[in-house]
C-alpha cells in the first residue's frame, strides 16, 4: 500500500488520483451487482423481472428520458416491449404501454394496485394523509369517493350549478364577440383557464376568481403555484439517500405556499361558518364548501372529516379541475381547426339538434353523439393525465413478469391510446372511431365547458352572415338518424307529405347529412336557375363513387373542366342530332324484332311481361349504338354488360347507412362493400375485354384500309383516348364509367317511361282510342310507324309528356351546395344536399288542375317543346346538368309506345285495370310487373 501511494505521489496529480478512485469504485459496484445477480438461484418456473434497458449507476435510466416523458416511454416500449422496468435514480418503476397489460393491472390485479406512491413533494405536504387524490386505499378514501359521487359532484349537485356554468359561458361568448368585432386576436388558453377557474370557484366558494373577491383570485394563484412546485423533479426522488436534503429550495417554497393557502382557506371556512350560524346562507344555494362543512359538523357521519381534509379536497378541486379542463378544450379546438370535415360535421349536428336561435344547453348533450365523440377522441390523443401512477402492494405476476412489492407502476395512457393494435390510424383525429356512444357522465362538466368552443364557432358563422338569414323550417328530428324515420319506402312520396305540412322548402337531416327539400316550381327555379352556379355538383355517395371509378363518369363527376368537356362531347358527337340520325336504322331494326317477338307470343295467346321486353329492347338499342353488338347475341359480352349495369344501378340506388350516419362510414353493416367490389371487378374485366377487341378491330381496319366511317360510341371515345392533342386526356376508367352511364340511364328510364305510358292508356280507354285513331290517320293499315311520323302525332307526344309528368323516371333531382348562399331569404350552408322533388312539383294543384288525373289534352294547347323546359315539368332535370340523352328518349319512348298500340290490343290478365302502385329505387319503376295479353291488330304483322 505504501509502495502504491509512493507511485501515485511520484507520477500523478491529485485530480488523477481521485479520478482513478472513482473509476475503481464504479467498476467494483458493477462487478458486485453482476456477481449478486448470478448468485441468485432461479428455477424455470420463477417469473423473471420485466426487460430493462442498460442503466447507469446512480441515475439509472434518466439519461434515456426527454422532457416529454410519454414519448420517451413510448420509444422504449417499441424496442423492449409493452412492460419494461426502468430506474429513475433510486426509484424502480414499471412502465406499461399497451391496453392488454394495462387491463391486467387495473382490472385483473386491481386490488394490488389501488394505492399511489409518494414523491419528493409529499414530504413537505402539510395535509399528508388527508388528500383524496393521493390517499391510500382504505376507509377514508372510500368515504370521500362515495361523498364525491353522491353529493359533491353528483348529477343533482351539477344540475344546481347549471346556471353558474351558463352565466360564465355567456360571459366568455361576450368577450369573444367583442374581440371579433374589434378584429383583435384572442388567447384561448387564457380565456379557457379564466372560464374554468371562475366556474370551479363559484361552485366551491360562491365567488368568481376574476372579477370577484380577492380571496378567490388568491386561492387560484396559490393552487397554480402549488401545482407547479409539486410537479418539479426533486433530487431526493433521484438519489434516495439525499431525500432529507432540500438542495433546490423547492421544499421550502412548497411549505411556504401551502401555509398561505391554509391560512386563506381557514379564513374563508370561518366566514362560511359564521354565515351559516347567522342564517345568511338561506338566501343562496349551497356551494361545495357548505356541503363539506355540513358533513364536518355532523356527529353521525360515517367518517369524521377534519379541517385539513376539507382544505386538501378544495386544493385538489382547484388543481385538477381547472388546468386539465382548459387544456382539453384547447386541444379539441386545435384538432377541429385542423380537421375542417370534423368541424363541419360537428356544426351540422349542433345545428340540427339546437338550431341557430339559441345557444347549446347542457340538456342538449345526450342528443349530440358526435360532440361526445369529438371529446373522447381529443382525450384519446391528448389525455389530460398522460401517465397513471400506482404502486404495487405485494409481489405479483403481470404478463409473465415478476413485479416486486413497492414497485411504482407508470401506465403510459398516451401510448396505450395510440397503440396501432387497438386503434386504426392511431395518430389521426377520427371522432368516427367512437361509433358506439357509451355513457359519458364522468366527463359531464368537461362537456359543458367544451361546448363553449362550439358556441364560438356558431357565433362566427352568425356574425359572418350580414343579413342574419334564417334556416328553412324543419320537422322534429331524432338523435343520430335525424329525419330518416320520415322517409318511408317511397322517399319522394314521403317528402311530398312533409312539404304539405311544412311548406315548399324544408330543412332535413338524413343521418348527419343536411338537406333542403324543394317541392314547388318557383322555389326550384331559385335553386336551379337563379343560384345554379352554387348547385352544380352532385353529392358523393360511397357505393356510386366506387362503382364509377371515383366519380370518373359523366353523371356524378364534379363540375369542372372534365365534366364540361364530356358535356360538350355528348352534345356535339355522342348524342347529337346527327349521331342519333345515323343510328335510326338500328332503332328501327330492333323495334321490328321487338314487335315480332311479341307477335309470336300473341298468336299463341301467351301473356307478356311488358317491362322485361321493353328493357331487352332498350338494352339492344343502346348496346348496338355503344358497342355495335346486340345484348341478346351470344358470346360477345354485351348481354353481360347490360346485366352488370343493371346490378350496379340497383346497388347505386340502395340506401346505404354508411352514407347517412357518420360513425357507420367505416363499417359495412349492410354488406355493400363486398358486393360493390365484386360487381365492379366483373364489369371491369368484361369492359376491358370489349375495349381490347375494339382496339384490335380498329387496328385491323386501318391496316387493311377497310375503314367504312361507321363508328359506335365506344369508337368515338377511343378516338379521343388515342388523341394526344385532346384538351382533356381520357383514361380507360373514364371510358368504362361513361359506358356504364349510357347503359344505366338509357335503358332503365326509357323502358320505365314506356311501361307507365301503356299502363295509363289501358286504364284510360278514351285516351287509348284517341291515340289509336291519330296513329291510324297517319299510317293507316299498310305500314308501321316511322320516326319521321312523330311530329305529325301531337296527341301521342302529349301522352308521353303526361306520363312523364305523373311518373317522372327520376323523381328527385339531387345536387349539393358548393358554397354557402342565400336562397329565397334562407341561408343554405356549403355541403348541404339539395333534393328537388320533381314528382311533387308535377302534381302541384296550383300549377296543374286535377293533378292526379291522366289528361294528355292539357299539353295540346302548349307551345311544342316549351313544356319540358319549364320548372313545372322536369323529367330530364334542368340547367347545365340536365340529362344529355333527353333527345334520344323523346324519340324512343313515343316510337315504341306508338308501335305497341298500333300493332296490338292489350288486355289485362284476369280482367280489370292495371295496378299503378309505385316501387322503390333510383328510378321510378312499377311495384308490380306489367303482365298483359297482346292481341294482333294489323294484317301485315306476319310479314314483319
Amino acid at each position: 500500500m505504501k509502495a502504491m501511494t509512493t507511485i501515485f505521489d511520484n507520477t500523478t496529480s491529485p485530480s488523477q488520483f481521485w479520478s482513478f478512485c472513482f473509476i475503481t469504485i464504479l467498476l467494483f459496484h458493477l462487478l458486485l451487482r453482476k456477481l449478486l445477480t448470478k448468485s441468485r438461484p432461479s428455477s424455470p418456473d420463477t417469473p423473471k423481472p420485466p426487460p430493462s434497458p442498460s442503466a447507469l449507476p446512480f441515475i439509472g435510466h434518466l439519461h434515456l428520458l426527454t422532457p416529454v416523458l410519454v414519448t420517451s416511454f413510448q420509444t422504449l416500449a417499441r424496442r423492449y416491449g409493452p412492460l419494461i422496468e426502468v430506474r429513475l435514480g433510486a426509484s424502480k418503476c414499471i412502465v406499461v404501454s399497451t391496453a392488454t397489460v394495462a387491463k391486467e393491472i387495473l382490472k385483473t390485479h386491481e386490488g394490488n394496485f389501488l394505492s399511489r406512491p409518494e414523491f419528493g413533494a409529499s414530504e413537505y405536504f402539510i395535509y399528508r394523509g388527508s388528500r383524496f387524490v393521493m390517499a391510500q386505499y382504505g376507509p377514508y378514501w372510500r368515504f370521500m369517493k362515495k361523498l364525491t359521487m353522491t353529493r359533491l359532484l353528483s348529477p343533482p349537485q351539477l344540475a344546481v350549478s347549471t346556471a353558474i356554468r351558463s352565466e360564465e359561458i355567456a360571459k366568455l361568448v361576450e368577450r369573444i364577440e367583442a374581440s371579433s368585432r374589434e378584429e383583435k386576436p384572442l388567447d384561448l388558453r387564457l380565456e379557457f383557464t379564466t372560464l374554468t377557474n371562475n366556474i370551479i370557484s363559484r361552485m366551491v366558494l360562491s365567488t368568481r376568481c376574476c372579477g370577484g373577491k380577492d380571496e378567490a383570485k388568491e386561492i387560484k394563484d396559490l393552487a397554480w403555484r402549488i401545482n407547479m412546485l409539486a410537479g418539479k423533479l426533486s433530487l431526493g426522488d433521484i438519489l434516495g439517500a439525499l431525500k432529507v436534503f432540500d438542495f433546490s429550495g423547492n421544499g421550502k417554497k412548497f411549505v411556504k405556499t401551502l401555509k398561505k393557502f391554509d391560512e386563506l382557506i381557514e379564513r374563508i371556512m370561518k366566514e362560511h361558518e359564521a354565515a351559516i350560524n347567522d342564517g345568511e346562507d338561506e338566501e343562496r344555494k349551497k356551494d361545495l364548501l357548505d356541503i363539506l362543512l355540513e358533513i364536518y359538523n355532523d356527529p353521525n357521519a360515517d367518517f369524521k372529516l377534519t379541517r385539513n381534509d376539507i382544505k386538501s379536497f378544495l386544493l385538489d378541486l382547484f388543481m385538477a379541475g381547472t388546468d386539465t379542463t382548459a387544456t382539453a378544450m384547447l386541444w379539441a379546438m386545435g384538432e377541429l381547426l385542423n380537421c375542417p370535415e370534423s368541424f363541419h360535421q360537428l356544426r351540422n349536428e349542433i345545428t340540427s339538434v339546437v338550431g341557430n336561435k339559441k345557444p347549446v344547453q347542457e340538456s342538449d348533450l345526450p342528443n349530440l353523439p358526435y360532440l361526445q365523440a369529438v371529446v373522447k377522441e381529443t382525450l384519446r390523443l391528448h389525455p389530460s393525465a398522460p401517465i397513471i401512477i400506482r404502486e404495487c402492494l405485494d409481489d405479483c405476476n403481470i404478463n409473465d413478469s415478476l413485479i416486486k412489492a413497492k414497485t411504482r407502476v407508470l401506465i403510459n395512457a398516451y401510448a396505450v391510446m395510440r397503440d396501432p393494435e387497438s386503434w386504426s390510424e392511431p395518430d389521426k383525429f377520427l371522432p368516427e372511431s367512437f361509433d358506439h356512444m357509451a355513457d359519458f357522465s364522468d366527463y359531464f362538466l368537461l362537456l359543458s365547458l367544451l361546448l363553449t368552443s362550439f358556441l364560438f364557432v356558431q357565433l362566427l358563422f352568425t356574425w359572418l352572415r350580414p343579413d342574419k338569414l334564417r334556416r328553412p323550417p324543419s320537422p322534429p328530428s331524432l338523435p343520430v338518424i335525424g329525419h330518416l324515420h320520415h322517409l318511408g319506402r317511397i322517399p319522394h312520396q314521403a317528402l311530398y307529405k312533409l312539404s304539405c305540412q311544412y311548406g315548399p322548402l324544408i330543412h332535413l337531416f338524413f343521418g348527419s347529412n343536411p338537406c333542403v327539400i324543394v317541392s314547388n316550381s318557383e322555389m326550384a327555379k331559385q335553386f336551379l336557375k337563379t343560384n345554379e352556379s352554387s348547385f352544380l355538383n352532385r353529392p358523393i355517395r360511397l357505393n356510386i363513387n366506387y362503382l364509377t371509378y371515383g366519380s370518373k363518369d359523366f353523371t356524378f363527376a364534379p363540375y369542372g373542366p372534365y365534366w364540361k368537356f364530356l358535356k360538350k362531347l355528348c352534345m356535339t358527337e355522342l348524342l347529337s342530332s346527327r349521331t342519333l340520325d345515323l343510328y335510326s336504322p338500328i332503332r328501327d331494326e330492333e323495334m321490328r324484332l321487338f314487335v315480332q317477338r311479341i307477335h309470336e307470343q300473341a298468336i299463341v295467346g301467351a301473356t307478356v311481361d311488358v317491362g322485361a321486353e321493353l328493357s331487352r329492347l332498350m338494352n339492344n338499342v343502346i348496346s348496338r349504338m355503344a358497342l355495335r353488338r346486340r345484348c341478346s347475341e351470344e358470346d360477345n359480352g354485351s348481354e353481360e354488360v347490360g346485366k352488370l349495369v343493371g346490378e350496379m344501378c340497383e346497388l347505386a340506388g340502395a340506401l346505404n347507412v354508411a352514407d347517412m350516419i357518420w360513425f357507420c362510414k367505416r363499417l359495412d353493416l349492410q354488406g355493400f362493400g363486398s358486393r360493390v367490389r365484386n360487381v365492379r371487378k366483373r364489369y371491369d374485366i368484361m369492359m376491358e375485354k370489349i375495349i381490347n377487341e375494339h382496339e384490335e378491330e380498329r387496328k385491323r381496319k386501318r391496316e387493311d384500309g377497310e375503314d367504312d366511317g361507321v363508328k359506335d360510341l365506344l369508337d368515338i371515345l377511343l378516338d379521343i383516348y388515342e388523341d394526344q392533342t385532346s384538351e382533356i386526356k381520357l383514361t380507360r376508367d373514364n371510358i368504362k364509367a361513361f359506358v356504364m352511364n349510357i347503359f344505366g340511364a338509357g335503358t332503365e328510364t326509357s323502358a320505365a317511361a314506356t311501361e307507365w305510358a301503356l299502363a295509363e292508356l289501358i286504364n284510360n280507354p278514351s285516351a287509348m282510342a284517341k291515340a289509336t285513331q291519330e296513329l291510324h290517320s297517319v299510317t293507316g293499315n299498310t305500314r308501321l310507324l316511322l320516326e319521321s311520323d312523330l311530329f305529325k302525332l301531337p296527341y301521342l307526344q302529349a301522352v308521353v309528356k303526361e306520363t312523364l309528368r305523373l311518373h317522372p323516371t327520376a323523381p328527385l333531382i339531387v345536387r349539393e351546395a358548393t358554397e354557402s348562399c342565400a336562397v329565397a331569404g334562407y341561408h343554405i350552408p356549403a355541403k348541404t344536399r339539395l333534393l328537388v322533388n320533381v314528382w311533387a312539383i308535377a302534381r302541384d294543384p296550383a300549377r296543374w288542375p286535377e293533378p292526379t288525373q291522366f289528361e294528355p289534352e292539357r299539353f295540346l294547347n302548349r307551345p311544342s317543346g316549351s313544356d319540358l323546359q319549364s320548372f313545372d315539368l322536369m323529367p330530364f332535370g334542368s340547367g347545365r346538368r340536365s340529362c344529355p340523352g333527353a333527345a334520344m328518349a323523346l324519340i324512343a319512348v313515343p316510337m315504341v309506345l306508338g308501335r305497341l298500340i298500333q300493332c296490338f290490343e292489350w288486355r289485362v290478365d284476369g280482367g280489370g285495370g292495371v295496378d299503378m302502385e309505385e316501387g322503390p329505387g333510383i328510378s321510378l319503376r312499377r311495384a308490380h310487373p306489367l303482365i298483359l295479353i297482346p292481341v294482333p291488330k294489323l294484317p301485315l304483322l306476319p310479314s314483319i
